[in-house]
């Protein structure tokens, strides 16, 4: 290696690059690290957790074991501040700068692989260990880039930096869902799966926690697939493994425990604000804030409305990752029939949001062939505590969704249900009872006598806007037909249909009724 790539702080304190091949290198990502560090070694200081503030405690730290020199690597671009560079010649220890490209190669894939499993261990023991951080340190140390695509916790996981931007997404999901599709007994840990797309190379290992595979973790490398499958690499590899499963396993554990706590709260748990705000800050949770509830279910097609369909995990998965694709930053909650979302509010405008939201049943649609789905939408509520009345408009919004509009709106808002949530909050009152009774239940009557089909004729002329050649055309029949069987409806009810207040009574009777029949049964 040239020794021009290190820049030092002094060149009279400068090591001849033979002598830094024949010492011990080591390099120590963690403040007041490097418990593997001997008296005589030369240490290299990545950036990734050591803070400006950081820098000097560190370099107190290996002063104390008496190092030979320390060189910090930088990004490109960066400059060392001057009270570091002080600090360097004060301790008389000769100090360098320089970036990790150019002293890689310093390393032989042994030691390198050494590295990077002495600091994977000092992490798990320190407050900057996560997923990203584990990544970060990774492909920082070997040159790689590494994406996990998780099942479990809904979103693909990265350090959030490439080399090169990508003109276009490997297809990371087909690829982890190849993966994890395998047969058991095809599945192997530690043996890569090669992939390629744009002219990269990508290897994809199963990440299993308690015998489930949770996710799956890509390397973006230039490395032969013989280095990967070296001695030297495959001693890395478990341990790599070891430590994202460990991760991943307290991380679900985590997200179990805010699920619960947050089960609690749209259920209605708790009788004051006081003992929630406590526990809202045990998670990490902000307790003032505008949010609202959606909720997504889906349904095999030709399913009966009313009807609880059971989704099977396996779609629970799939789906959670695509609604994290489109909403990255809401909390989804399984419920068996239903997956229910917890949206912050922002400067985000409604019709973005609505569009949004068709975009993301149609993506879901296309993902489960001969399932429909649709979304119920609450009002914004601006605390913690109220959050319950917005899981009951949500969970009401997308019920009444499926019994009125079934296949014809797959989403729909509070504010598109006004008059169907008015009439359920007041369905006890006994002025609506008098207004069904004197409108669909004379009808219901009549057809039940007569063996008649008015009841269905109404639906047809509700359903089409009164438009009589549509509604004709939906009951198969003549529009003269059509117009004689209103003529018996306006007999029956004694007031016409060509009046908007007729039209209004006749369709406020017919809401009531699916109300009552439909969705309070379905309750």
């Amino acid at each position: 290696m040239e020794q021009a790539k290190i820049h030092w702080f002094d060149p009279a304190r400068a090591f001849d690059p033979d002598t830094i091949i024949q010492k011990h290198l080591h390099i120590v990502f963690l403040p007041k690290g490097g418990h593997w560090v001997q008296e005589g070694d030369i240490v290299f200081l990545p950036p990734l957790f050591l803070a400006e503030d950081d820098v000097i405690p560190s370099l107190t730290s290996l002063r104390g074991k008496k190092v030979m020199g320390i060189c910090i690597l930088i990004q490109p671009g960066s400059e060392i501040s001057k009270d570091i560079v002080q600090y360097i010649h004060d301790i008389a220890i000769p100090g360098a700068y320089a970036s990790i490209e150019d002293v890689r190669g310093l390393f032989s894939p042994s030691a390198l692989m050494k590295e990077l499993k002495e600091n994977l261990i000092e992490l798990s023991r320190n407050e900057n260990c996560s997923l990203i951080n584990i990544l970060r340190m990774i492909d920082f140390t070997l040159g790689t880039e590494s994406e996990i695509f998780s099942f479990s916790l809904g979103t693909l996981i990265s350090p959030g930096y490439r080399r090169e931007p990508l003109q276009h997404e490997p297809p990371f999901s087909e690829w982890a869902w190849e993966i994890q599709n395998l047969p058991s007994q095809e599945t192997d840990s530690y043996s890569p799966r090669s992939f390629s797309f744009g002219g990269n190379h990508y290897f994809g290992y199963p990440l299993f926690v308690h015998s489930f595979c949770q996710g799956v973790i890509f390397f973006r490398t230039e490395l032969p697939s013989m280095y990967l499958n070296s001695e030297t690499y495959i001693d890395i590899i478990p341990f790599i493994l070891m430590n994202l499963t460990v991760e991943i396993d307290k991380r679900i554990n985590s997200k179990r425990r805010k699920e619960e706590f947050l089960w609690r709260v749209l259920f209605g748990y708790y009788n004051n604000d006081r003992t929630l705000v406590g526990e809202a800050d045990l998670y990490d949770i902000q307790y003032t804030l505008n949010r609202f509830v959606w909720i997504l279910r889906i349904f095999p097609d030709g399913i009966d409305a009313t009807t609880n369909y059971s989704v099977p995990q396996v779609f629970v998965n799939r789906i959670t990752n695509i609604i994290a694709a489109f909403f990255p930053k809401d909390v989804s909650i399984y419920d068996h029939t239903q997956i229910i979302c917890i949206h912050v509010k922002d400067n985000e405008k409604d019709e973005s949001l609505t569009t949004k939201y068709n975009k993301l049943i149609r993506r879901i649609e296309e993902h489960l062939q001969g399932f429909s789905c649709m979304i119920g939408v609450s009002r914004a509520y601006g605390n913690l505590y109220d959050l319950k009345k917005a899981y009951n408009d949500a969970l009401f919004s997308v019920r009444m969704a499926r019994l009125i509009f079934k296949e014809n709106k797959k989403f729909c808002s509070y504010d598109d249900l006004l008059i169907y949530h008015l009439l359920y909050d007041q369905v006890d009152n006994p002025i609506l009872h008098r207004l069904f009774a004197n409108t669909i239940k004379l009808i219901d009557i009549h057809d039940r006598d007569k063996d008649d089909l008015l009841r269905e004729t109404i639906k047809a002329l509700i359903e089409h806007n009164y438009n009589m050649k549509q509604a004709a055309n939906a009951l198969n029949i003549h529009r003269n037909t059509l117009y004689q069987r209103i003529e018996k409806i306006e007999e029956i009810l004694g007031f016409s249909l060509r009046s908007s207040r007729g039209r209004l009574v006749l369709q406020l009777g017919e809401t009531l009724d699916l109300i009552m029949k439909g969705f309070l049964k379905q309750e």
